[in-house]
């Protein structure tokens, strides 16, 4: 299969239509009924690619393996009981849809990706480098990166489905950002709502954090060393929080996807 192959014209299954309120109730649920299975999947998947990572180059074989048996696990969870195992669905036989296809897509974010970056390193350094010792965050940046963020996210919100027409249909990639964009047609106001709600999930976690950060700024470093340890404590239950938030965001748009591309099975395998 050719990542880059020109999208199809038409769609082989009926398009569906998106209820907010369901993707929700079924993505939490998703979330509930696997929570030990996100977790050891999570575990399994940081292992193994900064074990790729040691060895130089073997993440690229392994990344774009992780993603294909990561949002494979993601439509079985919403579908109902997933499989530790299907993180390493793209091991066998799926190898090759999984190495060129997750590749393919990942290329493909490239380009919409720049502005992103350009826009995050302006708000960083747009008074320059700071000075040894002077606050190197402040809440406008903070405030402002949230805001990139989040325009971002709603400027690609109609392509995030396309991981799963790879895992779930063999679509290559560009045919995959196709479908995304064909099936979300006329509920981009659906999307918008979860991403606005992960934006919500996610404030929280980036409000502790980078409060955190900035009032350690203007601490002198011996009462930095003192609250050290609340510092980690925060930063820690910080970091689990957004993890649960980054799950459940994941199984929205699963349950998504699900309800757009409404196929007679949403098992991995069924179109294996």
């Amino acid at each position: 299969m050719n990542p880059y192959e020109s999208p199809s014209a038409e769609l082989d299954f009926e398009v569906g239509e998106l209820d907010v309120a369901i993707a929700v109730y079924d993505g939490i649920g998703a979330a509930a009924r696997n929570w030990y299975r996100f977790i050891a999947v999570g575990v399994i998947a940081l292992i193994a690619y900064y074990a790729s990572i040691c060895t130089c180059i073997g993440w690229i074989v392994v990344l774009p393996l992780l993603m294909f048996g990561g949002y494979s696990f993601l439509v079985e969870a919403e579908a109902g009981e997933a499989s530790i195992g299907t993180l390493f669905r793209g091991v066998g036989e799926h190898f090759g849809t999984a190495f060129l296809s997750m590749w393919g897509l990942m290329l493909c974010y490239i380009p919409i990706t720049v502005p992103l970056i350009i826009a995050i390193a302006t708000v960083m350094f747009w008074d320059g480098l700071p000075e040894p010792g002077e606050q190197q965050t402040t809440w406008t940046q903070v405030a402002a990166l949230q805001a990139i963020g989040f325009v971002w996210g709603l400027a690609i919100v109609r392509l995030m489905l396309a991981p799963f027409f790879i895992v779930d249909q063999g679509h290559g990639a560009l045919e995959a950002f196709s479908a995304s964009w064909e099936v979300t047609e006329g509920n981009w106001l659906g999307l918008a709502a979860l991403q606005i709600l992960l934006l919500l999930l996610n404030t929280p976690s980036t409000v502790i954090t980078n409060g955190w950060n900035i009032y350690m700024q203007a601490l002198p470093p011996s009462q930095q060393i003192e609250v050290m340890a609340t510092g980690m404590a925060l930063i820690l239950g910080s970091l689990l929080f957004q993890m649960i938030a980054g799950v459940l965001g994941l199984t929205f748009f699963a349950s998504a996807y699900s309800q757009l591309a409404r196929r007679g099975s949403h098992s991995p395998d069924a179109t294996a």
